[in-house]
């Protein structure tokens, strides 16, 4: 039975939306007219906007001035932020951190003020609601005012790539927050930041560990604070019942609560009565929140478990005040102070609205101070070049099960320019890994969209990282002997014949979310030089994938999918994880890829399981979660597994031929598997199967016996394999042998790739060995 999509859509004009499961589909039909009415009334939208995002700004302040700004930010701050780690999901989370961001922006603009009713400290949900779907519109009229820049009747060509590239870093600055996941970005801080602790406890007053463990003391505290009104309310409730019975049945009062509160309490029927306290101890829970939410330095200072003087000078380099925001400030931004002063202060007071947006935000905050010492930023500058070389390779290796890898190599130019370098080379069974690492920052004016700034960093960061890896391959294919040395003098020379693949690898710190997952598109730019596009990944993209990758084999087979999607030019994905999701769900097959219909298709979210496991390992999800790992029967899983132990030389070829089934192949290869296993098992003889992806240009066979001892049976699947291959004239032919009598099921294996041609023997072969005979009648 086929599996049921979830499908929504819409359809205006000749322009139609539709969702099916995981994937957008987007595809235009507009006629001529109909697309001119289209741009039209976009370039009247986009004249309008900014006339009707100052009145709604203008109406929303003035809602804003009637309460106290801490209460504000922080309700607006638990609507958007509050979600239970054991149910999250990233797709179905309707809280948005730019509503946050926004909100304590608006509010920072003027001096700090307390509403002259205390009363108004209770914001009711009618309120609260008004107050977020403004929020809301606001932001949705920001991205259409940005999304209709180009707009105008005129207009016939489509936009540029790079115009369309400026549109989408725009809305992706403004609505996309944390790149990663937290216990990563620790990882990463301190492996940047401590070489320099001794300079940062001398004249900043802190240090790295300093500044993760206040980050993990704010988030206890605001949690265990809501947590702690949340059950002073439930017995708050239980104990208001009990009074309002002993005041029905005439029984003495403590005088905890007003006799009116109760008498009128007392007057409704008993659902209204739950309902009426419930309503009463709900509002006392949330009453004045900017209180619950603020802390002292003191209390940051025993909660963190560091001292006061520390907490302090933390606090005065990540704290922003009342009347810092420039008054002129409407339209939401994609940089702003928050990114890197992330704590609001008032008069001894804290608040910090969105804890992951200070830990995301202490790397750029930082940096920002080590800039204004120009011998600091250089120190700085080299060591979060190695930090980040190092860190790649380390991980490649990981998820290559330990593959032997060489740093800041150099090597005679190819083109005879002088000594070329490469940041670092690894190997692994019949592949090369030629990897450049870029440490430089992807600067605010590239993530507002600004051309030259956006052009320039993407040259720097991926453009200049993909011509040195390509300068290596080149050097590797025109020399007999490629020869490399390393930075301890390793030198490490390149057995040609040994190698078929090499990928070229560029990492960066940066996410650069907008581009590198079609990375096609930006080389329409023209800012690469000629040749096959890199895998470009970002450094804790890279952190998750190591740990998820299940099997070494498993990222080669990913990375010879992932590269040909540049092939498939119409279907995008959000981040390299939503790509590796797939593959890990779905398989990430090229061909199925492009048979879906449209314009334009759309991944969303694929990480979801991840979540689950990372939230789980971090401890923030009681429930247990699995590793995430590609769906696959138990054997073919054990067959992997023993072709990764013995690991003989050219096996990676044939686990990626394995993974190549689809899920019914994988399934029907190990009926057929334990099929003729059985067979042996039960006469001792030698039994086969093959199977034929005509498609895929790939034939498999598997032999298995008992009383044949291993050679022989090996053998005659070699020449087996040899005469099919010949006879269906595929591309490559995989056998495998599984002997009954060892332990395991993989005892033998043979790969054959050679070119097919006519051979007067192998006829002869075909013809004996794979002509069917009659049947005895």
């Amino acid at each position: 039975m086929a599996r049921r999509r979830y499908y929504e859509g819409f359809e205006a004009g000749g322009l139609r939306v539709e969702r099916f499961g995981r994937f957008v589909r987007m595809q235009n039909a507009l006629s001529a007219d109909q697309h001119r009415e289209f741009l039209r009334r976009g370039a009247e939208y986009h004249r309008q906007a900014p006339e009707l995002i100052a009145q709604q700004v203008a109406e929303l302040e003035g809602i804003l001035e009637r309460y106290d700004p801490f209460d504000i930010i922080a309700h607006v701050s638990f609507i958007n932020l509050s979600a239970d780690p054991e149910t999250y999901k990233e797709w179905a989370h309707e809280g948005q951190q730019a509503c946050v961001e926004y909100v304590t922006l608006l509010c920072l603009k003027k001096p700090y003020h307390t509403p002259p009713d205390p009363r108004d400290r209770l914001l009711d949900g009618p309120t609260l609601k008004d107050i977020q779907d403004r929020l809301k519109q606001i932001l949705w009229h920001t991205i259409w005012f940005h999304g209709t820049r180009r707009a105008h009747p005129e207009q016939a060509e489509p936009p540029s790539v790079l115009e369309e590239l400026q549109f989408k870093t725009v809305l992706h600055e403004l609505g996309v927050r944390n790149p990663g996941y937290l216990q990563h970005l620790e990882e990463l801080l301190r492996g940047l930041f401590q070489p320099l602790t001794g300079w940062m406890e001398t004249s900043l007053g802190f240090s790295i560990e300093d500044a993760i463990a206040f980050g993990h003391a704010i988030d206890r505290i605001l949690n265990d604070r809501i947590v702690d009104r949340r059950e002073r309310a439930r017995v708050e409730e239980k104990n208001l019942r009990r009074q309002v019975r002993a005041y029905r049945m005439g029984r003495s009062l403590t005088g905890q609560y007003a006799e009116e509160t109760l008498a009128g309490l007392a007057r409704l029927r008993d659902d209204e009565i739950r309902r009426a306290i419930r309503n009463m101890v709900v509002g006392w829970t949330f009453f004045a929140l900017g209180d619950t939410y603020a802390f002292t330095a003191e209390e940051l200072a025993a909660e963190a478990e560091r001292p006061t003087d520390r907490t302090q000078a933390f606090l005065d380099r990540m704290v922003i005040g009342f009347g810092e925001v420039d008054g002129d400030f409407r339209m939401p931004a994609t940089d702003h102070a928050l990114r890197v002063r992330p704590i609001v202060r008032h008069e001894g007071r804290y608040l910090c609205p969105i804890v992951g947006l200070l830990m995301w935000g202490l790397r750029p905050a930082l940096e920002g101070i080590f800039k204004a010492d120009p011998g600091l930023w250089q120190r700085y500058q080299r060591a979060r070049g190695r930090h980040l070389e190092s860190r790649s390779l380390e991980l490649l290796s990981q998820a290559l099960g330990g593959a032997p890898y060489y740093r800041s190599l150099k090597f005679p130019s190819a083109e005879g320019e002088g000594e070329g370098e490469l940041d670092g080379l690894l190997t692994f069974d019949r592949c090369l890994f030629l990897v450049e690492c870029k440490a430089g920052a992807f600067s605010p004016a590239a993530r507002r969209g600004v051309a030259e700034p956006m052009l320039h960093g993407l040259k720097d960061l991926v453009a200049e990282a993909h011509s040195q890896a390509l300068k290596a391959r080149r050097y590797i294919s025109a020399t007999d002997s490629p020869t490399f040395v390393a930075e301890d003098g390793t030198t490490v020379t390149i057995d040609k014949a040994r190698y078929d693949r090499i990928f070229l690898v560029t990492t960066t710190l940066e996410p650069l979310d907008v581009f590198t997952p079609v990375l096609h598109r930006v080389a329409d730019l023209g800012i690469f030089e000629a040749g096959d596009l890199p895998w470009a990944a970002y450094l804790l993209d890279l952190r998750v994938m190591s740990e998820l990758i299940e099997f070494p084999a498993q990222l080669v087979h990913y990375l010879d999918r992932r590269l040909r999607l540049h092939e498939a030019k119409k279907v995008e994905a959000g981040d390299e994880l939503d790509w590796f999701g797939h593959y890990l769900r779905e398989g990430l097959s090229l061909e199925d890829l492009k048979a879906w219909p449209g314009d334009k298709i759309q991944l969303l979210t694929y990480t979801t399981t991840m979540d689950d496991y990372f939230l789980y390992q971090a401890g923030e999800r009681e429930t247990p979660a699995p590793k995430p790992v590609q769906p696959m029967p138990n054997k073919l899983r054990q067959m992997i597994a023993e072709l990764e132990t013995e690991r003989a030389e050219g096996y990676v070829d044939v686990v990626c031929h394995l993974l190549d089934m689809g899920a019914d192949a994988r399934r029907r290869f190990v009926k057929s598997v334990d099929k003729i296993r059985g067979l042996s098992r039960r006469d001792g003889g030698d039994h086969n199967f093959f199977a034929l992806s005509s498609g895929a240009g790939f034939g498999l066979c598997v032999f298995t016996g008992l009383a044949t001892a291993l050679p022989q049976l090996v053998e005659r699947m070699q020449v087996y394999s040899s005469a099919k291959k010949y006879q269906t004239r595929m591309q490559t032919w995989v056998g495998l042998a599984s002997h009954l009598a060892l332990p395991g099921l993989v005892h033998g294996w043979v790969m054959l790739t050679d070119p097919w041609q006519y051979d007067a023997q192998m006829e002869e072969v075909v013809a004996t060995l794979l002509t069917p005979r009659p049947r005895k009648r």
